[in-house]
């Protein structure tokens, strides 16, 4: 877990209409692994990858979402 401030807080900072942060994509890595959590953060992130991750899965994922952003932008 990370200190200080959780992932949803960070997601709303860096979501923030003032945010110059606000169109980079956002891959919840969580230890916290349930239905609701999962359900949420693939609602609001563009993926919800669950620890323990395989690191291939993780390069899937992140691949799935430039191409995705890549494709938005055409």
């Amino acid at each position: 877990m990370m200190p200080g401030m959780d992932g949803w807080k960070v997601h709303d900072k860096l979501k923030a209409k003032e945010s110059p942060y606000n169109d980079i994509p956002i891959i919840f890595l969580t230890a916290a692994n349930n239905e609701d959590y999962r359900e949420v953060g693939t609602w609001f992130g563009e993926d919800y990858i669950e620890k323990p991750f395989d690191i291939m899965d993780l390069k899937k994922s992140i691949d799935r979402v430039l191409e995705r952003k890549n494709e938005k932008k055409k």
